[in-house]
């Protein structure tokens, strides 16, 4: 990561952070109680997620975000902030069965949920994505960074304005989503890629630009 594109806010409110409805892993959240919904999909993922961070403190790994007037939004991090905004708030669990395994971390491990965190803050969109796309290494049941698949990758970088190997997948798996097929986050785009070829879009009637 180039240091010089980021600058260091310490402190920061969990409240004045805000996850990205664009993030792979939300896709296209409505607002942020969605975005809350979209992570809990991998529930069991971000449970291993929140003890970890309530038996040990949350990472050193940077935050980074973006700003967003007197806010930020979550460029990478977005799994750590919603596991925070749970900790510090029940009443953003969706279940009682989450709400109850939530208020015995907190009580167990009150000391180290913090509400306040540090994060690295750019506006240089270039330097946001090369660093985010150095990441996501490794997976530890959840409660590392987990690896994303190139459904994610490929989500990504679409949804930023770069080039992607896999667009023409990509986009008809989110077009599957928006008619309400949810579409795995590991799901094998590369086989569905080899299978959408042109031949086979135009035996299934579609038109290829």
């Amino acid at each position: 990561m180039s240091r010089k594109h980021f600058q260091t806010f310490l402190d920061v409110p969990i409240a004045n952070i805000l996850l990205d409805t664009k993030n792979p892993r939300i896709r296209d959240g409505s607002d942020q109680a969605e975005c809350i919904t979209r992570i809990l999909r991998k529930e069991d993922h971000l449970k291993v997620l929140m003890e970890d961070i309530a038996k040990n403190g949350l990472t050193t790994a940077p935050i980074l975000v973006k700003p967003q007037g007197d806010k930020f939004v979550v460029m990478d991090g977005n799994r750590r902030i919603t596991a925070l905004k749970l900790l510090n708030d029940l009443n953003l669990c969706s279940t009682a069965n989450l709400k109850n395994f939530v208020k015995i971390l907190k009580e167990k491990h009150s000391e180290n949920i913090v509400n306040l965190v540090d994060v690295m803050s750019s506006s240089s969109d270039s330097a946001i994505a090369r660093e985010i796309l150095s990441r996501h290494d490794g997976e530890q049941e959840g409660a590392g960074q987990v690896n994303w698949s190139a459904y994610l990758r490929t989500i990504f970088l679409m949804n930023n304005g770069h080039s992607a190997e896999y667009k023409r997948s990509a986009q008809y798996a989110m077009w599957a989503e928006n008619q309400g097929i949810w579409v795995d986050d590991d799901f094998p785009i590369t086989a569905l890629n080899r299978f959408f070829t042109h031949e086979n879009l135009k035996e299934l009637g579609f038109s290829v630009d």
